[in-house]
């Protein structure tokens, strides 16, 4: 049987909120991280829920180039990439 995603959060939920068993369910999310590493549910090593440097990933160099961009400036209009998500406070939908 190969295991799907919402398998594995089902399985999780029902052993953390229902048998209340807060061992289980930490490694039961372990081993699904290591099978899902892009789930940001269980925080795979290759999830946008885990910080870059835990992805092996020098923090000089991202996938998609720096903010290091010469026109680009530190005003109260730019977005800086230490994660903090000012930029979006006023954003409406």
């Amino acid at each position: 049987m190969e295991w799907k995603l919402k398998d594995c959060i089902a399985v999780h939920k029902l052993l953390d909120k229902v048998l209340i068993e807060q061992d289980a369910a930490l490694r039961w999310k372990v081993r699904c991280a290591e099978y899902f590493p892009y789930s940001t549910y269980f925080e795979g090593s290759r999830s946008s829920a885990v910080h870059n440097s835990l992805n092996n990933l020098d923090s000089n160099t991202t996938v998609n180039g720096g903010a290091s961009h010469p026109e680009i400036g530190e005003g109260e209009n730019s977005v800086a990439s230490n994660g903090k998500l000012e930029a979006f406070k006023n954003l409406t939908i």
